[in-house]
Order: structure tokens, then C-alpha cells, then sequence
């Protein structure tokens, strides 16, 4: 997997996510509403640098800031349900 396509959804590829068969009641669904949320969090950055042809520094912080902070939510998800 490449680096954008982590950025792209990180909750999709967290081995959490890819394992979410095996995951307690509850676990899967919380990781797909945080799912759509970094999405929709994802668009307003791409939208918000549309005007920059490719990536500029200020899009790619922000871009790597909230992946940053989505994978802390999955540990913290991971943490919950023990797996």
C-alpha cells in the first residue's frame, strides 16, 4: 500500500478494519462512522486547497495531521474492545 492511499482512509486499512469479522459487537460500526467521518473530514481539505495544482505544504499538514490524529482513534477503538 502506498502512502496516499493510507492517507486517502486510514481507518479502511487499519489491519483493525481488514480483521473487523472477527471484531467484538460494536467495534465494526464504530470504525465505519469514523470512517466516514475522516472522509468527510478528507474532502474539506481537498476541497478547501482545490485552487493548488498537486499538493502544496500547507494541504499535506493538514492532510498528515488528520490521519495522524484518525489512527490515534483506532488505537483508541483498539483499546476499547481489546483487539
Amino acid at each position: 500500500m502506498n502512502n496516499m492511499e493510507e492517507l486517502k482512509d486510514p481507518v479502511k486499512n487499519s489491519e483493525l478494519h481488514k480483521n473487523a469479522k472477527n471484531c467484538p459487537e460494536g467495534c465494526y460500526e464504530e470504525l465505519e462512522k469514523l470512517k466516514k467521518e475522516y472522509q468527510s473530514q478528507y474532502a474539506d481539505i481537498e476541497s478547501k486547497h482545490k485552487d493548488f495544482h498537486g499538493r502544496d505544504d500547507r494541504s499535506a499538514k493538514e492532510l498528515m495531521d488528520l490521519t495522524i490524529a484518525f489512527r490515534k482513534r483506532i488505537k483508541t477503538i483498539r483499546d476499547k474492545y481489546n483487539v
